[in-house]
């Protein structure tokens, strides 16, 4: 593609297909799966996150997406292109790497106009193309400096520059922030975002930070042992998680096991290992049988007077308060020895200190059934 044509421009053409299409992606190293199987599709204009605890596959999964790994068995297709064993330089991919791999003998400007090189683009246009794209990333006066004189932030933006200059089909993250501290994380987080709606990437971005991934991602594919253990949008991931190791990973949760006694309707009642019986209504899916395992959020926990109508109202014993700023975490004990954790915010809080005694609630609407 030329690079006079823009991202934007190639997004509307290619509208009407996936961008990425993974059909049973197998890799093993020995004994190792570190893919089992992976199938997924990538729309066109997306940032798609793979999201997973160190060895779930997710880097395998982005570097046989790039070329830079074989897998055994499966098929790569992009924008109904095989690429399965294409040259990575000729899949048009675009790379940014957590460590920037910018030349230190080179100028930012020389960075970022060396994929244009590369391709033999003619030096006039590959100095507009720089100038263009240092506007974008907001380093257009910075173009004459060396990465030793820049700050980290700085260096990534022209890692970024250097990957989106060519115009590539595709944009491949690999936990580029990760060596950032956490405000300038956050800024970069944000401003990735911008710039990828507004030229209409379509991005695959690999990290281990649930929040990152929630910020970041239009949908996002859990993954655990060489598996997609659930794809999702973000809001659907967190509220409503599929598997038992999503209920875990997804931001915090308190996790039960009962058995179910009874059930009318969407209700069912549980009574969980620790005694105790809840209620549980289910909006969608299948009514649950026999043991079950339930997943409850600590912020939909809260402070509740005896009196309180609540289908779940436990009397319970403050243990701890840690202080969060925006939020107070407390862990509360029942009756039964059983503890949970509950988030509230610092007008919800009252005079709740440890070893305060309380009633907690929740809405049956409020607990998941997982798998």
């Amino acid at each position: 593609m030329s690079v006079n044509e823009t991202s934007t421009d190639r997004q509307r053409s290619d509208a009407s297909q996936p961008a990425l299409v993974a059909t049973r992606l197998t890799k093993r190293y020995g004994d190792v799966v570190a893919l089992d199987g992976v199938s997924l599709d990538i729309r066109s204009g997306e940032i798609m996150t793979l999201l997973g605890p160190s060895g779930s596959g997710k880097t395998t999964l982005l570097k046989a997406i790039a070329g830079f790994e074989d897998v055994d068995a499966g098929k790569l297709s992009l924008f109904g292109r095989d690429i399965t064993d294409m040259d990575p330089a000729r899949r048009d991919i675009g790379m940014l790497f957590q460590s920037y791999a910018l030349f230190p003998h080179m100028t930012v400007a020389e960075n970022v106009g060396f994929p244009l090189r590369m391709r033999k683009v003619p030096k006039t246009q590959i100095d507009a193309e720089v100038r263009k794209n240092l506007e974008l990333v907001e380093l257009g006066s910075h173009g004459d400096r060396l990465p030793s004189q820049l700050s980290g932030g700085q260096q990534q933006r022209v890692a970024l520059a250097r990957a989106i200059i060519f115009n590539p089909r595709l944009l491949l993250l690999d936990e580029p922030f990760s060596a950032l501290d956490r405000k300038l994380r956050e800024t970069m987080q944000l401003e990735l975002r911008r710039l990828q709606k507004r030229l209409g990437l379509t991005t695959v971005f690999v990290t281990h930070d649930q929040e990152e991934a929630l910020v970041l991602s239009d949908r996002i594919a859990v993954m655990n042992g060489g598996r997609i253990e659930q794809l999702a949008q973000p809001h659907d991931l967190y509220e409503n998680p599929s598997s038992y190791f999503v209920a875990s990973f997804i931001g915090q949760s308190n996790l039960l096991t009962g058995r179910v006694i009874e059930t009318s309707g969407d209700i069912a009642h549980v009574q969980i290992d620790s005694g105790e019986k809840v209620v549980v209504r289910v909006a969608n899916g299948s009514m649950p049988v026999g043991d079950v395992k339930l997943s409850l959020r600590p912020e939909r926990i809260r402070a509740a007077d005896p009196s309180a109508t609540e289908d779940n109202l436990f009397p319970a014993t403050v243990v701890e308060q840690i202080y969060l700023g925006e939020s107070s975490k407390y862990r509360v004990r029942l009756q039964s020895g059983f503890e949970l954790v509950m988030r509230l915010h610092p007008h919800a809080c009252g005079s709740l200190r440890p070893g305060a005694v309380t009633h907690v609630a929740w809405s049956s609407l409020d607990m998941r059934v997982v798998p």
